[in-house]
């Protein structure tokens, strides 16, 4: 068995694009900078495509790129629709009969898994062709009418395309002052919220010392958090199992960019730090450890013991994630009006 680890762009596409003059792949996400990328590295290298995440989500942007490439012929994408969806990762070059070289493993077909993050891909001994034969008999082709009836597409307010995204990518559309510039004398996001710690906010680095709601307010801006309604429809976006609550957030415009699907970080909460992640219904939910997001929401909106939660008695209230700095999140409470509650 052969490891790949490292420069897996140089060591697995480079080496063999000369040798093939095709490639097939099964991908949880790729996107349109990626394959314009391959494509002009190897201009004779036709590419067939499955996106096996593909009822996650698809930018738009990406997905008008996939179509304009399929009907070219150089490049033909497909999206996953059956059920379960596809979170497999394998590539094959191949000639004219049986001249083939494939590869399973961790990486995306994408500028995340090829170029930035710590992947691990294997030699494949063995045969792919019931892995691609699978995933053909569950898929439809880009250019398919029934894409739009199936596939959720998300576009950015301003135009651009948005979406579900590589973690690395996404992390990287995130502004500076959200990054981790270590240091953990800074952003005392443990201490009590009270406004006993002055007038004013240190922010250094996207960390934040003795956050009170007045100074966290800079914070919070389109690139900074996510707002998701405890309510749709009348309906609850969350549930409680005992252990964790979980909180729907797809549907929520780019978060994404804000929240990484498929990530771990924490929650500051109600006087609380509770662990949290996303990698739970596709990555389009966010899952809080150890906590009744019910009961914690009844408490900050003071409803009163033996007063229900529903649509009636918390109004139009939001569940606001700000990002303080990498790995960790506030949540607090936006009512009708826009008033925040800590």
């Amino acid at each position: 068995m052969t490891l790949l680890v490292n420069d897996l762009y140089d060591n697995i596409i480079r080496v063999n694009a000369s040798d093939f003059n095709s490639l097939r792949v099964i991908t949880g996400y790729s996107s349109e900078s990626f394959i314009r990328k391959v494509t002009d590295d190897f201009s004779k290298l036709k590419i067939e495509l499955y996106v096996g995440m593909a009822l996650q989500g698809i930018c738009r942007k990406d997905h008008e790129f996939y179509k304009a490439e399929t009907e070219k012929g150089r490049v033909r994408v497909h999206y996953v629709v059956g059920e379960p969806v596809i979170h497999q990762k394998v590539l094959e070059f191949h000639n004219e009969g049986n001249d083939r070289c494939g590869y399973i493993g961790s990486a995306n077909f994408s500028v995340g898994g090829f170029l930035e993050q710590r992947e691990v891909m294997v030699l494949a001994d063995n045969s792919l062709d019931s892995l691609f034969r699978y995933a053909e008999e569950n898929s439809v082709l880009c250019t398919d009418k029934v894409v739009d009836e199936v596939i959720p597409f998300v576009e950015r307010e301003n135009g651009e395309s948005g979406g579900i995204l590589d973690k690395t990518e996404s992390r990287g559309k995130r502004r500076s002052s959200v990054e981790d510039t270590n240091g953990p004398e800074k952003g005392d996001v443990d201490g009590k919220y009270s406004s006993d710690a002055g007038n004013t906010a240190e922010e250094d680095g996207g960390y934040i010392a003795n956050p009170i709601p007045g100074d966290v307010q800079p914070l919070l801006n389109s690139e900074n958090y996510i707002d998701v309604p405890a309510f749709r429809n009348g309906k609850k976006t969350f549930m409680f199992d005992g252990k964790a609550s979980e909180l729907m957030i797809g549907g929520v415009r780019d978060y994404s960019y804000v929240m990484i699907p498929h990530s771990s970080f924490q929650v500051k909460v109600n006087g609380r730090l509770v662990d949290a992640d996303t990698d739970v219904r596709f990555g389009q939910a966010v899952r809080l450890y150890g906590l009744d997001i019910e009961s914690v929401a009844s408490e900050m909106l003071k409803l009163g013991e033996g007063t229900a939660f529903n649509a009636v008695s918390a109004g139009d209230v939001i569940f606001r994630f700000v990002a303080v700095r990498e790995g960790l999140y506030l949540l607090v409470l936006v009512r009708e009006g826009g008033d925040l509650i800590f």
